[in-house]
């Protein structure tokens, strides 16, 4: 195989995979119906906001929202990385 064949063969993979990434969610049904998009609530006195309902299956896996020992009156800061 040449050069040449071997680049028009690496492309037309790479366009196949790119097709089927974003046409996914059309192809597999019900896969955008579970999407989920992360976003600032904003409370009077800068308190922590609760967990949105929709939201509750993040405790249910194990996932943090909010850390749970941290309350309101805690003055130290603390940074999460996502």
């Amino acid at each position: 195989m040449n050069k040449k064949m071997t680049h028009r063969l690496i492309t037309a993979l790479m366009a196949l995979v790119l097709f089927i990434l974003t046409t996914a969610a059309a192809i597999i049904p019900g896969a955008a119906d579970n999407a989920y998009n992360w976003y600032c609530i904003r409370t009077p006195g800068n308190k922590r906001p609760p967990c949105p309902a929709e939201m509750s299956f993040v405790d249910k896996l194990g996932g943090f929202y909010i850390d749970k020992n941290k309350t309101d009156s805690d003055t130290d800061k603390v940074v999460y990385l996502t």
